[in-house]
């Protein structure tokens, strides 16, 4: 049986790379975002509504069949924004996600998949953290996605529809843009976009993460969205360990000889904003490899070789200086 997948935020980051790779699995994907994607996205069909239009949100589902639906919409706001617009915050990343289990229930569908987020630990420390660490959101955003994972599991329950979490690291790669719910867009795609245009940059510090490429992340989304019987409802995806944005910066000067880039608090260059103050710890994978495999399929070097080659073929609208 062909699945038919809906993606609320489908043309968001997550969303197309994980529309890509169900295409490519042969399911029929409907890629649900306020906004039209920024390029077309071969096999998808699109539908441009609001993911808090509940009525436009129930045609969808009813419309084209849809049989499992991932949660990926989400506003991932800066301090400013969580002080100036935090009922929009807690709308989309905990009001929609419940109010999605509401109407897979009316439609019949078999699975809810929630793309959630390292957030969730706040400023935890320690080198690993897995499924069964307690979360401390010290954000907003961090708040409403354990929120989210929380309300899932309880309505899942009393629907009787299947739910699976899936705790992102830090994505990065092909089709990351502007889209306006995203304050501050990837420090790789920062430094990325300043080598590419012949810019210096600075960095705040190496800033270490368990980075994970975006089609990698894809990938493992789909394996847990289609598997017939995952034997968890959630599910850390990290890198263990990673590399820092400094290795990066490296490659990039590589690529670009012309490339400068600096790391300390003063100095030449434009300063890349980081996402966190501190490098915090790595998201385990452990417990998705022992049941699919490896989550990262790419390491560092050919990350950066496949990223590179993406974008000399795309025109994505992606620069670090659009306006929300």
């Amino acid at each position: 049986m062909t699945e038919t997948v809906l993606i609320t935020g489908g043309a968001g980051f997550v969303g197309l790379n994980l529309a890509e790779a169900l295409v490519q699995r042969g399911c029929e994907v409907v890629v649900y975002d306020r906004r039209p994607p920024p390029a077309p996205v071969a096999g998808a069909r699109v539908v441009t509504a609001d993911v808090l239009d509940l009525a436009a949100l129930d045609a969808a589902i009813g419309d084209h069949g849809v049989t499992r639906l991932v949660h990926a919409a989400a506003m991932t706001p800066g301090p400013e924004r969580e002080m100036q617009a935090p009922e929009a915050v807690i709308d989309v990343n905990l009001r929609a996600a419940a109010s999605l289990a509401r109407l897979g229930h009316r439609h019949g569908c078999t699975r809810l998949l929630l793309v959630g987020s390292a957030a969730v630990y706040g400023g935890t420390a320690g080198p690993t953290l897995d499924e069964d660490t307690p979360t401390r959101p010290d954000t907003l955003y961090g708040i409403t996605k354990t929120a989210a994972e929380q309300a899932l599991r309880v309505l899942g329950a009393r629907y009787g529809l299947p739910v699976v979490i899936a705790r992102m690291a830090w994505v990065f790669g092909p089709w990351e843009h502007a889209s306006g719910v995203r304050d501050t867009l990837s420090p790789v795609l920062q430094v990325t976009r300043l080598a590419r245009d012949g810019r210096p940059a600075r960095l705040p510090r190496p800033d270490r993460r368990d980075w994970i490429y975006s089609r990698d992340a894809a990938e493992a989304l789909a394996r847990l969205l289609l598997a017939s019987r995952p034997r968890h409802d959630l599910y850390c995806l990290g890198t263990a360990g990673g590399w820092t944005l400094a290795d990066w910066c490296a490659l990039l000067a590589e690529r670009h000889p012309g490339f400068a880039w600096s790391v300390g608090d003063a100095g030449p260059g434009t300063p890349v904003m980081l996402h966190t103050d501190s490098d915090g710890g790595s998201l385990s994978a452990a417990r998705f490899a022992a049941e699919f495999g490896p989550v990262a399929g790419h390491g560092l070097v050919a990350a950066f070789e496949d990223y590179m080659a993406w974008l000399d073929q795309e025109d994505v609208p992606a620069t670090p200086q659009e306006a929300p």
